[in-house]
Formats: structure tokens, sequence, C-alpha cells
């Protein structure tokens, strides 16, 4: 068996990561636009917080840890608010039943 092994990302890992981001439903979504998967990968390097999941030192995968995530994408947050603002209304609507 194959050994997973993880360690902080550099920008040797850049293209293995952006090209797992691109092909993934998260990224087809959110990082289609030209630029913006490299851009998003390079701020976790940057900062430290981008790990990256070798076997046999091949990147198999990274993960991106952002503090206060919730708040990090406009897109992402508007979308967190609607679903809250819906799921509250169905709260309310089915405690006067």
């Amino acid at each position: 068996m194959r050994e997973i092994t993880f360690e902080k990302g550099n920008e040797q890992h850049l293209k293995d990561c952006k090209e797992a981001l691109c092909r993934s439903t998260l990224g087809e979504k959110y990082f289609s636009s030209p630029g913006s998967a490299e851009n998003v990968i390079l701020e976790g390097i940057c900062q430290g917080n981008l790990y990256v999941a070798l076997i046999d030192e091949e990147c198999v995968g990274f993960t991106y840890i952002i503090p206060k995530g919730a708040l990090y994408d406009i897109s992402l947050r508007s979308s967190r608010i609607s679903f809250l603002q819906r799921r509250k209304r169905l709260f309310i609507d089915s405690r006067r039943e």
C-alpha cells in the first residue's frame, strides 16, 4: 500500500493544484475565469495555509485552510445568506402550522 504524506504547498505544486481545482465541481463553478484558480492557490501558498497530499512525491490533491472562510468570497457569502434566509422562513412557517 502506498503511503500518503502531507506537507505545506509551495510554488512547485502550483500546476498540479491548479489542474485538480479546475477539474473539480468547485473549480468549475467558482474558479472558471482565467487566472482565478491560480490566484487562489498562490494566495494559499503565500499565506502558508495550503497543504498538498503526496504519494511517492507526486501531488495527488490539496487542501486550503481559509481562516474566516465563511466571509472569503462575496458570491459564496451571498449564497450562504440566501440559504439561511430560506431556512429561517421554513422554520417560521412550520411553527405556524
